[in-house]
């Protein structure tokens, strides 16, 4: 039972960072692409280390941990995910805004 309640701590954890990460990004887009790279290596540190806590919490061979790896990338990519899409519309509004002002 506290292996489960640990595991779904870790998941609401990496949630809520993934999700703070997005805001981050969001709010600092201007940095693109330059900095890609350091987005690309703190998004995949904060998986790789919820998929370690994992493996602390429930042990087992190699094939569970990778299982592991891949759910923690599954769960970790969607609010950045989300976060892009978001910023994806808001960027075609604001162009449609500004050539239908042109027009």
């Amino acid at each position: 039972m506290w292996r489960d309640v640990g595991e779904l701590a870790a998941d609401v954890a990496l949630v809520a960072a993934t999700n703070e990460y997005a805001a981050w990004l969001a709010e600092h887009k201007q940095l693109e692409p330059d900095w890609t790279w350091l987005e690309v290596t703190l998004g995949t540190a904060l998986c790789l280390l919820h998929s370690t806590a994992l493996g602390g919490l429930r042990g087992g061979d190699w094939k569970a941990q990778q299982w592991r790896v891949v759910r923690s990338f599954g769960i970790g990519a969607v609010p950045v995910i989300v976060g892009e899409i978001r910023q994806y519309r808001l960027r075609k509004e604001e162009r449609r805004r500004y050539f239908d002002l042109r027009v």
